[in-house]
């Protein structure tokens, strides 16, 4: 059996930091193993490097695993109920609404106007709406051009926390 060297690197927030929790995981491609032609007198074992292709096939698979694991482990320590999202990327958390979840995706909202424009371009251009991959790609590829570079400072938790909760009671009280 051999064990995994992983560093993980949670992360708390978007870019433009609406909450987005994630962690990124860096995977050393290389494993310590018995080996019997260990370099040193008296080793028994040696650092060896695993196959990248493999490691890189075996990609969305591990992410399945660790989204599921972590899906099993809000509920039974916050006791949340998880499901999947309806477009089939990912999970959510059962009971907070659409409209709450779109006050928190500020990227979505400004990338959705120049993907509408893509369409509306390959629509004019090709006489038919594109595809779900196309327009997939197109959204990509607004978000990469459009994105922020990344800060070297943020907030403090307890500042993004109280804005959060800011924005969500003005919401709530626009609504009423």
């Amino acid at each position: 059996s051999h064990e995994w060297v992983i560093a993980s690197f949670a992360q708390h927030t978007s870019r433009d930091n609406d909450p987005q929790l994630h962690v990124h995981n860096a995977i050393l491609n290389r494993a310590l193993r018995d080996d019997p032609l260990a370099t040193r007198e008296g080793d028994q074992k040696a650092w060896r490097t695993l196959d990248g292709t493999a490691l890189y096939t075996a990609k969305p698979a591990a992410g399945a695993i660790a989204e599921r694991t972590l899906a099993e482990y809000l509920t039974d320590h916050l006791g949340v109920e998880t499901l999947p999202r309806p477009d089939g990327n990912g999970w959510e958390i059962a009971g907070i609404s659409e409209d709450l979840r779109d006050q928190f995706s500020s990227r979505r909202q400004a990338i959705g106007p120049r993907v509408q424009q893509l369409i509306h371009e390959y629509e004019r251009k090709h006489g038919t709406a594109p595809n779900a991959r196309a327009v997939w790609s197109m959204a990509q590829f607004v978000t990469l051009d459009s994105r922020r570079a990344k800060a070297h400072s943020a907030p403090s938790r307890e500042t993004l926390l109280a804005r959060w909760e800011a924005q969500s009671r003005r919401a709530e009280i626009g609504a009423l």
